[in-house]
């Protein structure tokens, strides 16, 4: 989102950059392999030529994993490329300028199996994974606020596994 005028204001918002959902299955396997470049992003811009400038980026979830009521749930992001998960905030204004962005969930991965779940987050050799909130502003009077995990239970990855035997791993090799 751009806005530029006297006064302006952008807002990017992503709800949920890719999801996955399973439920009531013997086995579910939900899997997102990134060996290439893979962004997800929401960005706004916005320039107060002679007054004030707002702009605001938001992710809920980058990438979402979500299994329910099966025997076995597995779920794995892999990553040997570039992936980028970020909200980026630019507002630059004569007067006061206020940039906000802000990701809730970079990676969640939640699974509930009867008798075994596991979520996997691999970075591997050679990859490069990035889960960022960037805020600039820039004017007489100027406040940038980034954050990455906004609520108290949020995370840049948040993982929840529940089952007989469950595991939850992040590898960054």
């Amino acid at each position: 989102a751009d806005a530029v005028g006297n006064t302006a204001t952008a807002h990017a918002t992503l709800t949920n950059g890719i999801v996955q959902f399973g439920i009531d299955a013997g086995s579910i396997d939900q899997g997102v392999s990134n060996g290439g470049t893979l962004d997800i992003s929401a960005n706004a811009y916005a320039s107060g030529v002679t007054n004030v400038a707002n702009a605001t980026a938001d992710i809920a979830g980058g990438i979402v994993q979500l299994g329910f009521l099966a025997t076995s749930v597995a779920q794995h992001v892999t990553n040997s490329g570039t992936l980028n998960i970020s909200a980026d905030a630019t507002a630059n204004a004569y007067n006061t300028a206020v940039a906000n962005a802000g990701v809730e969930w970079g990676v969640l991965q939640v699974g509930f199996g009867g008798a075994y779940a596991s979520g996997t987050v691999n970075n591997m050799a050679g990859g490069n994974m990035t889960i960022a909130a960037n805020a600039n502003a820039d004017g007489n009077a100027a406040f940038a606020n980034a954050q990455v995990g906004g609520s108290p239970l949020a995370q840049g990855i948040g993982q929840l596994e529940i089952a007989n035997v469950a595991h939850a791993y992040v590898t960054n090799d």
